[in-house]
């Protein structure tokens, strides 16, 4: 008997304690909800729709190399206060500028969202481009 008690207080704390560390990152809701084009195809803007804006810290863009390119990954960081500060942030809703994408291509782009507590969590997300009039712009995405 004394066995099986310590087996269900055992489980009881083991409950409890997960959801006594529960995340800024767990509880916070955030949705990519749409893209548009920049002004040029290198360039553009995600919607994001976030439950809890004020635990942001940053969010980062990564965008995948191209197949066969001679690049490496590029990515870019924005504070929450630099969203606000430049009027990309209306709570609920974030735009956030993404750049460096290839021309004519279906782009892939990692987002990685950073909280106050020092938690995080990450989405994938695809942005598909126009194809480039800029001369030489083989030149800046190869």
């Amino acid at each position: 008997m004394k066995a099986c008690s310590l087996i269900i207080v055992g489980a009881v704390f083991m409950v409890f304690t997960h959801l006594a560390r529960a995340t800024q990152a767990d509880d916070t809701t955030i949705t990519i909800t749409g893209h548009t084009a920049g002004v040029t195809p290198f360039i553009s803007r995600l919607t994001l729709d976030v439950s809890n804006t004020s635990v942001l810290k940053s969010i980062q863009f990564a965008i995948d190399p191209k197949p066969g390119s001679v690049t490496r990954s590029l990515s870019g960081t924005y504070s929450n206060d630099y969203l606000v500060s430049r009027g990309f942030e209306h709570s609920p809703e974030i735009i956030l500028p993404v750049y460096g994408l290839y021309a004519a291509y279906t782009n892939t782009v990692t987002l990685t969202y950073r909280f106050l507590d020092g938690s995080s969590k990450q989405a994938v997300t695809s942005i598909t481009t126009a194809s480039s009039t800029t001369p030489f712009a083989w030149y800046f995405r190869t």
